[in-house]
């Protein structure tokens, strides 16, 4: 009895710090609130020194990124001691994140994931009404666009998929509507596309074999030759011309859309920089201070090339961010760390339950929106990783042991 009560209890604060990964909106001293209570889930349950057993492949990458982050800021050729201060300012973030993966990864045997689902449901229907009502208060920060894009792209398909599971299909898919619905009028390109298709391989593929691949293909083709009805045209049109644009006229985005031409200087920014540091990096949060100049190598350069602000704009992509601030030494780890996920993602695919194979169509979403944006850098990204990462080591180990 005293033990139910204790795993009921871990349960509880393992679900609350889930709602409070997905919904991130609260602060207590200007800290996610979701941190303080990963502080106390790991101090409170780390029986028998468990975090410390890190002889996993994986393990060894996440300290060789902390490793890389460490010696970005010893790099010589940080100039001056406010880029160092910039540093030193996220390296605890950085080591935050290395924790959590580690802790969650040889810790998921303990974790219910269904459970922790219904957390994160709740969380992603906390972060659309808050922001779609644009409630506000003292202790909620306001989530930009990008970042609310992002929360949704990492956690949709596990809410989707567990309405499914606990409920029905056709509620899943109505919440579904709402989720997209949201994105349109905020005109998000990107997670419009990535939460729809994530979301849609969460419901539909259960099993990687012939059938369940091939009605997913016809399910597709009816999908795109609904696209292509003049009423869901206009419809599109109306909410969301951006996503239009995006869907019907791409052509046009390469040379003549403002946003993806400043991600593309921005690229080309940090190519700069890498080239000019390729092992370490300019130092940690210092992308948007480090000056270089553009040459404007791509179509459409010359309508944002001389924009004032280009310089000191962010990197909007996450990947090009972590390569010019920490060099090889971050990125290599940080992608290694990636790909070891998406190789189990495909490679034990069809020994995972269906919420749990949810979790992973969000990390790859998650992988292929931070190209977009720089949104690695919050905690709730690395919560997805350090989750994804736990269950590949678990049925990694489940299938050798066979």
């Amino acid at each position: 009895m005293l033990a139910q009560k204790l795993l009921d209890k871990k349960n509880k604060i393992f679900g609350w710090l889930s709602f409070f990964m997905v919904f991130n909106n609260i602060l207590l001293f200007s800290i996610n609130i979701a941190s303080l209570i990963f502080i106390y889930v790991f101090t409170a349950y780390n029986s028998k020194g468990k975090f410390f057993d890190m002889n996993k492949k994986i393990h060894f990458f996440v300290l060789l990124f902390f490793l890389g982050s460490i010696i970005s800021i010893s790099n010589i050729n940080i100039q001056g001691d406010e880029a160092l201060s910039r540093s030193l300012l996220v390296i605890p973030n950085y080591l935050f994140w290395c924790i959590l993966v580690i802790y969650l990864s040889n810790n998921i045997q303990s974790i219910n994931i269904l459970y922790i689902s219904k957390f994160m449901l709740v969380g992603v229907i906390f972060t659309i009404l808050i922001h779609d009502l644009s409630i506000d208060f003292s202790l909620m920060k306001a989530n930009t666009p990008n970042s609310y894009a992002f929360v949704l792209v990492c956690f949709s398909c596990v809410a989707v998929v567990y309405i499914s599971e606990k409920y029905k299909k056709i509620y899943a898919i109505i919440f579904l509507f709402i989720i997209l619905l949201s994105m349109l009028t905020l005109e998000r390109r990107a997670g419009f596309i990535l939460v729809m298709l994530s979301s849609f391989f969460g419901l539909f593929v259960e099993k990687l074999k012939f059938k369940q691949l091939f009605s997913f293909s016809i399910i597709t083709i009816f999908s795109l030759l609904v696209f292509q009805l003049d009423f869901v045209k206009n419809a599109l049109n109306s909410a969301s011309p951006r996503i239009y644009e995006l869907i019907y006229e791409n052509e046009d985005i390469t040379s003549l859309d403002d946003s993806y031409l400043v991600r593309r200087a921005q690229v080309e920014k940090g190519l700069i920089m890498f080239a000019e540091n390729p092992l370490t990096g300019v130092g940690l949060n210092n992308f948007s201070k480090y000056g270089v100049d553009f040459t404007g190598d791509f179509a459409g350069a010359e309508l944002v090339i001389n924009k004032n602000n280009l310089d000191s704009k962010s990197a909007h992509n996450s990947y090009i961010n972590i390569l010019a601030e920490g060099g090889l030494f971050l990125f290599i780890p940080f992608v290694i760390i990636l790909l070891y996920n998406i190789y189990n993602f495909i490679y034990t695919f069809n020994y995972r339950s269906k919420i749990e194979n949810a979790f992973y169509f969000s990390f790859f979403s998650m992988t292929i929106h931070i190209y977009f944006i720089s949104e690695i850098v919050n905690v709730y990204a690395w919560f997805l990783i350090g989750i994804v990462s736990g269950l590949s080591l678990k049925y990694n180990k489940s299938i050798s042991t066979k």
